[in-house]
């Protein structure tokens, strides 16, 4: 490799490596701030979005208790407990219908109120034709559940009712009704959510995959359905592969309802910015490497032509050509190299002068002593 190419690869890989690396360390840093964004971003909507969902179970919670402090609604349940199967009046229904209507009132999000006495009797704030009067509780899954938790409320996910006579589906809020006196199982109280209220509060989350899981992770609300229910784990600012397209999750648990609200961000939303940052530094790469290569072109002809011409003075010297000298503009060692060779010009020619002139000396006395010896007068 001669010495002008070894000078423009060491000048341009000089130039170009360090803002190489420069570049890709700005735009890790970028990139990192554009995640920390997204997730401080997504935290404030999880967050938004539990408080106005505990809002709403908190409010269900209230109308679960109504009943407990409900001295005519014990009654009624009461007369179920002791003559299963009796006759209702109706001025119990009308009292129970009140109850709930009551209940009811400006509570847009909600589906309906029922009662279920302990004999399976249903009380509801809807018509006989759409909700069932008889639950047969020993075939019911959330009923048993309901039971379980022995008084508490119970927060049960999406699910299809078994008190409707279709299928409709609810989210909903549920207790045992006992007596406050003798704690008397008498019933339960289901508060059923209207899922499409749920959705329309949440339905401006578009552009992310959104998941509202219960505290036994089952879900409550998903906007894909086609999300891996086994996904248990879900962490902040880590990264999930879901439908071969990666998403950066963020998770916010409730600590009143232990809703969790996970908010997964496709990675093309997250970094959308850095696309463009992503062109201007290309451009930025090349634009430098093309600089770099021109700088590194001039620096190595203004390098290497004294050297060269330094070269061709030399082979003129092998030539025995000893008048060529070489022109010096430049003030640097090469500058100092090209005058010590002058210098060595100079003298090499005072030399051949000197040995010229001393042979045509040595010649003259030479004739003369010749001329001495042919006319010794």
């Amino acid at each position: 490799m001669s010495l002008r190419m070894q000078v423009i690869v060491t000048f341009f890989g000089l130039a170009l490596v360090p803002l190489t690396l420069l570049t890709t360390n700005i735009y890790k840093q970028f990139s990192d701030e554009l995640e920390k964004k997204a997730i401080s971003s997504a935290e404030q909507i999880t967050d938004q979005i539990n408080n106005s969902l505990d809002l709403m179970i908190q409010d269900a919670i209230r109308v679960s208790m109504s009943p407990i402090y409900d001295h005519d609604v014990i009654s009624i349940l009461h007369d179920h407990a002791l003559d299963k199967g009796s006759y209702i009046t109706s001025k119990q229904r009308d009292k129970m219908s009140f109850l709930l209507s009551s209940l009811m009132y400006r509570r847009d999000h909600l589906k309906g109120i029922h009662i279920v006495a302990s004999d399976g009797y249903v009380y509801s704030y809807l018509d006989s034709q759409r909700v069932k009067r008889f639950l047969n509780q020993e075939h019911v899954e959330w009923y048993r559940e309901v039971l379980n938790v022995d008084g508490g409320w119970v927060l049960l996910p999406l699910h299809q009712s078994s008190l409707f006579y279709g299928q409709e589906y609810a989210v909903s809020v549920s207790r045992l009704i006992r007596d406050p006196n003798t704690y008397e199982d008498l019933g339960i109280i289901k508060i059923d959510i209207d899922p499409n209220y749920i959705r329309d509060l949440l339905s401006s989350v578009k552009e992310a995959l959104l998941v509202v899981r219960d505290a036994q992770g089952r879900i409550i609300y998903s906007n894909d359905e086609s999300f891996d229910m086994s996904i248990q784990k879900i962490e902040d600012g880590k990264w999930l592969v879901h439908n071969e397209q990666k998403y950066l999750m963020t998770e916010h648990t409730s600590r009143m309802t232990g809703i969790s609200t996970h908010l997964l961000m496709p990675e093309a939303n997250v970094l959308s910015e850095l696309d463009n940052f992503k062109s201007l530094t290309y451009t930025l790469l090349v634009f430098s490497a093309l600089i770099a290569f021109i700088l590194a072109i001039v620096s190595s002809k203004r390098l290497s032509k004294p050297i060269q011409d330094l070269k061709s003075e030399m082979q003129a010297l092998q030539e025995k050509n000893f008048h060529e000298k070489i022109k010096i503009h430049r003030r640097d060692e090469i500058g100092e190299l090209g005058r010590v060779f002058n210098d060595m010009i100079d003298q090499i020619n005072r030399l051949i002068q000197l040995v010229y002139e001393k042979a045509l000396y040595q010649k003259e006395a030479e004739f003369k002593a010749f001329q001495s010896q042919i006319n010794p007068h």
